[in-house]
């Protein structure tokens, strides 16, 4: 069973300026850009006695995608600058969230947080912890502070820390580029701050650069669907302008 350990009151330490903030992509909803065998047994089933096809949800539109960038800075007053090399930024949204997070120790003292802890709310050990011999022992006590979980002993285990931290949302279109020939998606979100900058790929659906490449519009279509005949297209009239977007910290 779980056993709960002390907990410590979190004090801000000073910290170098360049720790910034943590940069990741909202991950995708299961399954966006796959097929499953069922939507596959479906599909064959409804060519056959001419019912509705299922629609696949390949998490692309006519627009191109639509995802979000989270930003989570050490320093809630921190002001930083941030922009997409490709696409459209919404006006960030800012936001306290509770992480569960799972940190491991492998004869070691001291396991990094993924993310900036604002408030602890619970910290425990997982299951039962072991020595450098593999012996069973008591669990230490564990502390925390803004970035770290630290224990009383080395030894191998996994606690569970519960905390809040705060989060940025840029909200995110990108749609496909008029003029590329291959990696017609590819952005790249950054942000930068008073002593340092950071950089973070924007990861398409899956299936989104096969897809356009193919000429397949997926929004509403079938899995046993064929695309129709290229049509003529205009050339393009004009050179895409590329805006880079800023944001401020919002309070």
């Amino acid at each position: 069973m779980p056993t709960a350990s002390a907990i410590t009151s979190f004090v801000r330490r000073p910290r170098p300026e360049s720790r910034g903030l943590v940069l990741e992509q909202a991950p995708w909803p299961k399954g966006t850009g796959r097929v499953s065998k069922l939507q596959i047994i479906l599909a064959a089933a409804a060519s056959l006695f001419g019912l509705e096809p299922p629609e696949i949800d390949c998490g692309v539109d006519g627009d191109g995608f639509h995802t979000a960038v989270y930003a989570y800075p050490y320093d809630p007053g921190m002001a930083y600058r941030c922009g997409v090399t490709h696409g459209t930024l919404a006006k960030p949204v800012r936001a306290e969230v509770t992480i569960r997070d799972q940190v491991s120790f492998a004869l070691a003292t001291e396991a990094a947080l993924k993310y900036p802890l604002r408030e602890l709310v619970s910290i425990e050990w997982m299951a039962e912890v072991w020595s450098a011999d593999g012996a069973v022992v008591a669990n230490p006590a564990l502390t925390v502070d803004s970035e770290n979980v630290r224990s009383g002993a080395p030894i191998y285990g996994t606690a569970e820390v519960v905390y809040i931290t705060l989060r940025d949302t840029h909200g995110l279109t990108v749609p496909p580029r008029d003029d590329a020939v291959e990696n017609v998606f590819q952005s790249v979100f950054w942000a930068a701050w008073d002593g340092g900058v950071k950089l973070l790929e924007i990861e398409p659906p899956e299936g989104a650069e096969e897809d356009f490449a193919a000429d397949i519009a997926c929004t509403g279509g079938s899995i046993l669907q064929t695309p129709p005949d290229e049509p003529d297209l205009p050339e393009p009239t004009r050179d895409r302008t590329i805006t880079l977007d800023y944001c401020e910290d919002y309070k």
